[in-house]
């Protein structure tokens, strides 16, 4: 049986863990500023006990745009890859979007998780034309 809730400081190691399949980099985090920001809405997939999914959907302001949404660090356990709980965990943040009344969700995905575009292509994400840019701080 799995579960689809919002993310709770209890959760964060389990998290972290999780993300370390996204990324080769260190993860760490502050769980209470994901948890206490009213601009970002958390879910994890809980089986027995265990968190085996984890995504976040930050929310901001573009003044061209109106309120959006992005999608970040969609992830779920690789043991249970495969299973529709990453189609789940996408529809359950869709749903939380519509609630807030966004205009729109981005999210980006590395070319190699083909599985993963393929699923976000299903749910109707449309590959943007541009190229993305981002800056270290």
């Amino acid at each position: 049986m799995f579960n689809i809730r919002p993310f709770e400081e209890k959760d964060a190691l389990k998290v972290m863990e999780l993300l370390k399949e996204l990324t080769d980099g260190p993860v760490n985090f502050e769980p209470s500023l994901l948890i206490n920001n009213m601009a970002v809405r958390c879910r994890v997939i809980e089986s027995e006990g265990d968190i085996i999914g984890f995504g976040a959907l930050a929310i901001y302001p573009v003044p061209t745009r109106g309120l959006v949404g992005k999608l970040e660090d969609i992830v779920v356990s690789s043991v249970y890859r495969g299973g529709g709980l990453g189609k789940k965990l996408v529809e359950e943040l869709i749903a939380v979007a519509k609630e807030e009344n966004l205009k729109s969700i981005s999210l980006t995905s590395n070319p190699s998780r083909v599985a993963a575009r393929n699923l976000y292509a299903s749910l109707g994400f449309i590959p943007a034309e541009t190229e993305a840019f981002w800056m270290k701080l």
